[in-house]
């Protein structure tokens, strides 16, 4: 997870709008703790800046924002391309050379031989991104097929602002008013959904869409991108062939979804879903996993024991964690300061407290 901010003003940045963006950027740090960064325009009226938690090469060669070779892009990326050791093979193939490991350089090159949309369609992962190219004079925002990395952007007669998260945007965005049909619609579902934010005149980026700012006329459109996707042809095989075959899509799929420079492991509740995710992880790692698992005094909502029985089938490193109630209590009093929109589910609470203690 990482923190991106940026800004397009019609003219120069002064100084306190500027003080203003990284103070915003600072509140990001613990969305990427690990390396911060930013980048000016020539015209010094656009800015980005960058906040990274450092999973693939943790050196300065991953650092953001990233510049192309060429000069032409300047990007800022959070989330993780799954895909990118393969993408790399073919870019080298193309001639292409590479100083860092990071899947950043990667979705940059990308974008450079392909085009920003196109660069899209490519990339199986989770995203959202932000770039500026120089000979066009525009900025790019793109956010992946499942919208699980948040953007959201706003426009006035002065400027053009994104960000990760809402908190502190009081700084940028003045006489903030709350959205009555996204509160209307968190009664009805317990979330703001896309592309609504809790803020007026503040949206999210719909997942699996792009948007294009154009500086010159200083307007935006948006569109949509769909995945290249390889068709399956099962006609020929039969049941057990068919489970065969899944089972290597899953198993080359959690493979991709492992590649890290930092340890990483599964959340297990001994259901369906996480036992087979926490099995394939099994299968294919290099190391044994980790797995974690929250204790609950309530007998009908506890799955510790389950997930003690299953990660002792599969083999894991398995941690059962518990906490007090003055552990619950606090969370609930400072769990605003993770979820920067209204969101009513209550799985959010042990999630959170699982998530602050193994950090």
């Amino acid at each position: 997870m990482c923190g991106l901010i940026g800004i397009c003003k019609r003219e120069k940045l002064n100084t306190n709008e500027i003080e203003n963006i990284r103070f915003v950027s600072s509140q990001l740090n613990h969305r990427g703790p690990n390396q911060s960064g930013e980048w000016f325009s020539e015209k010094e009226n656009i800015l980005f800046s960058h906040r990274r938690l450092s999973i693939n090469d943790l050196s300065e060669d991953g650092k953001q924002p990233m510049e192309s070779n060429c000069g032409r892009y300047t990007l800022v990326f959070n989330g993780e391309a799954y895909n990118f050791l393969k993408i790399k093979e073919q870019l080298e193939y193309l001639g292409y050379k590479f100083k860092s490991n990071s899947d950043t350089e990667v979705v940059l090159r990308l974008i450079e031989n392909f085009g920003f949309e196109q660069a899209l369609t490519k990339i199986n992962g989770m995203f959202a991104l932000a770039l500026y190219d120089k000979k066009f004079d525009k900025i790019f925002l793109g956010r992946d097929q499942n919208g699980q990395k948040p953007i959201y952007y706003h426009q006035n007669d002065n400027f053009f602002f994104f960000t990760s998260e809402l908190r502190n945007i009081d700084k940028i965005i003045k006489n903030l008013k709350i959205s009555k049909k996204a509160l209307q619609y968190f009664f009805q579902l317990s979330y703001v959904p896309e592309p609504l934010s809790i803020y007026e005149n503040i949206f999210k980026l719909k997942k699996g869409h792009f948007l294009i700012f154009d500086i010159k006329n200083f307007s935006f459109k948006i569109e949509s991108y769909n995945l290249q996707e390889q068709k399956l042809n099962l006609d020929n095989l039969n049941f057990n062939q068919k489970i065969k075959k899944f089972e290597n899509i899953l198993l080359e799929a959690t493979n991709d979804h492992l590649i890290s420079d930092v340890k990483n492991g599964t959340l297990l509740s001994g259901g369906i879903d996480s036992t087979i995710i926490t099995y394939a992880a099994s299968r294919v790692s290099l190391n044994k996993i980790d797995t974690f698992c929250v204790k609950s005094n309530d007998k009908n909502y506890d799955e510790s024991d389950h997930a003690i029985k299953t990660a002792s089938q599969i083999g894991t490193n398995h941690h059962t964690l518990e906490f007090s109630q003055d552990d619950l209590f606090q969370s609930i009093i400072n769990i605003h300061k993770v979820y920067d929109e209204p969101f009513g589910d209550s799985s959010q609470i042990p999630t959170y407290l699982l998530f602050k203690s193994i950090n």
